[in-house]
Order: C-alpha cells, then sequence, then structure tokens
C-alpha cells in the first residue's frame, strides 16, 4: 500500500469509525492527523490508539521512548512511555513528568529532573561535599559528614570547623589541634615531634621549651641538648659539660685526664725554657761575652782584686830599690 492511496483513503473513511482517521477543520492530505489523545498506530496502519505518552514537552516529556504496547483492556493497545532511562528518578508512569516514591524535582522549571529527596539540599546535591549514590543517599567527601543528611551537617560528636568536621576530641580553644596539628580519626598528629599531641598539641612535650616557636627554642638558661632543653647555667668558677650534661669544676681534678694534661704540658713549656736557656748561654760563651753570672762582681772580689794590685805595686817598688 502506497502512501498516496494511504492519503486517499485517510480522506475518505474518516467517518466510518471513531477509531479510524478523522480530518480536523476541513484538513486533507499530509495534514490529515489522529484526534488529540490518539497517535497513528504506524504509517502502514490507519487506526489511531490511545497515545498516554503525549505531554506539553513533547512525547513523556523527552526522557523517555514511546512505544506501542498490545493491550486487551484497550483494543488494540496503546503508546506508552518506557521506563525513563537516564532519568531512574523519574516516573514512567505518569509520562515522566513526576517523580518515584522519595524522590524530589531538582532545578529549576521546566527541567523537572528528579534526584532522591536525601540528597537534595536546597539548590545543590549532597550541599556540594559529596555525590548522590544509587541507592539515593549521599557519600561524602569528608566521611565525618553525615550522608544521611545530604552532607549538611556533621556526625554525632563532630563540629564544623570552616569546612571540616572535626571530632570534639581534637578540639582545643575553637581549633583543630591548637592549629598545631591535624585530627586523623580521634587523635591529634601533630606537625612536630616536640609537641604533645596528648594534649591536643597545644603545649610541648618538654616543659622548658617555648611553645610559641614549635619547641624548637628554650626558655631563659636552657639551651637544646639532644633535642632536650637543658638548664645550662653554672656556679662561679664552673662550667657545663655537654658530655657529662653537668656543671663541672674550672679547675682540673688529680688523677683525671684532664689534669695530666695540664701537668704534661707544665713540663714540657719549662723543658722547652730551660733548652732556650742552656742554648742562649752557650752562645754568648762562644763569643767571649761575660754572661750575667760572670759579670757579677760581689764586694769580696773587688777587696781581693784591690789588695792583689796593692801588693803588686809594693813589690815593684822593692825591686826598683834593690836595682839602684
Amino acid at each position: 500500500m502506497d502512501r498516496e492511496y494511504i492519503l486517499f483513503l485517510r480522506y475518505n473513511i474518516h467517518n466510518i469509525s471513531p477509531s479510524k482517521m478523522s480530518c480536523e477543520d476541513g484538513t486533507s492530505g499530509f495534514f490529515c492527523q489522529c484526534k488529540r489523545g490518539y497517535k497513528q498506530h504506524s504509517d502502514m496502519d490507519l487506526t489511531c490508539v490511545q497515545n498516554d505518552c503525549e505531554t506539553a514537552f513533547g512525547d513523556c516529556a523527552g526522557r523517555a521512548e514511546c512505544l506501542f504496547v498490545s493491550n486487551a483492556a484497550v483494543p488494540p493497545g496503546v503508546f506508552s512511555c518506557q521506563p525513563c532511562t537516564e532519568y531512574p528518578y523519574n516516573s514512567s508512569v505518569s509520562r515522566c513528568l513526576a517523580c518515584v516514591q522519595n524522590s524530589v524535582f531538582f532545578g529549576p522549571e521546566p527541567n523537572l529532573e528528579c534526584r532522591p529527596a536525601a540528597c537534595v539540599a536546597g539548590p545543590t546535591i549532597c550541599s556540594g561535599r559529596g555525590v548522590c549514590l544509587e541507592i539515593g543517599q549521599c557519600a561524602c567527601y569528608d566521611p565525618n559528614f553525615d550522608g544521611g543528611r545530604a552532607c549538611a551537617s556533621c556526625l554525632e560528636n563532630h563540629v564544623l570547623i570552616g569546612r571540616k568536621c572535626v571530632f570534639q576530641g581534637c578540639i582545643t580553644g575553637g581549633t583543630e589541634c591548637a592549629e598545631r596539628g591535624f585530627c586523623d580519626g580521634q587523635v591529634c598528629q601533630c606537625f612536630s615531634s616536640r609537641l604533645d599531641s596528648t594534649a591536643n598539641c597545644s603545649s610541648c612535650k618538654d616543659p622548658n621549651a617555648l611553645i610559641g616557636d614549635f619547641c624548637i627554642e628554650c626558655m631563659n638558661r636552657f639551651q637544646i641538648v639532644h633535642g632536650t632543653c637543658i638548664d645550662v647555667s653554672c656556679r662561679k668558677g664552673e662550667r657545663f659539660d655537654y658530655l657529662e650534661l653537668q656543671c663541672v669544676s674550672l679547675l682540673p681534678k688529680w688523677g683525671t685526664r684532664e689534669c695530666g694534661m695540664v701537668v704534661a704540658i707544665v713540663v714540657l713549656v719549662a723543658v722547652a725554657v730551660f733548652q732556650v736557656c742552656a742554648i742562649a748561654v752557650y752562645q754568648l760563651r762562644q763569643r767571649g761575652i761575660p754572661t750575667r753570672r760572670n759579670s757579677i762582681l760581689s764586694s769580696r772580689t773587688v777587696s781581693i782584686s784591690q789588695r792583689t794590685k796593692s801588693n803588686d805595686f809594693q813589690g815593684l817598688k822593692m825591686d826598683s830599690y834593690y836595682a839602684e
């Protein structure tokens, strides 16, 4: 049966049966169509059947396929919407214009897209903090948010700080781990190993360290020795020994290694001085220069020298007398 013959039949048999073709408003040819609420069964079949797909937004609102389904109650059948595959929360029974149970419309009209009610939080899905699962519940990016409440609030025993839900036990002064660490599970992990995690990173493990510098500086009179702040102040005449970690006397003790070293140094210095002096005296004697010891004349030496000179003079006088 060709198309021209079908058009001829549409025009000439429109009064045969209400279920057959009927041209409205005196139209004919290609514009001859079924009444509103009906749809031509096929291009080769002149039968008009009930159309349950029609909406103001097109068949099935453009969200499902409209197919003919045999129906004994309404022979020969009806056109109805198939499941709204890409819109699983829209109801095909209502031509994809309504939502299935526990779902609501989401988005501005005429979007008419349905989403699980548990995932909708105002104009957002899961409050922008998660994704909506097929089971109709949010999976929050932060596990400490409540997925059953569209990630809009925190789980029990958690507090919202900024954009993060923090366990109450990790909060100190309204901050997470005193802003010197982060809450891992229900325990603070401090940014520095010198911070006390049991105090939520609000104090140093070492009581003599300064908290303001992440415990890397010590209080007055203290210095970091082997990672611990130790009092290095000592009394007068003492010094701090960093090996023994205590104050020791500046004077060496007999029997100690320090004392032995001091004695050895003194002996070496004395030997060196003696050798220098001996060499100097030897060189002076070689040059005929009297040494200090020989150049010093005592009073006794002067007296003997004078008497020797006097005797020599008297002897000269006697010799000259006898010579005459």
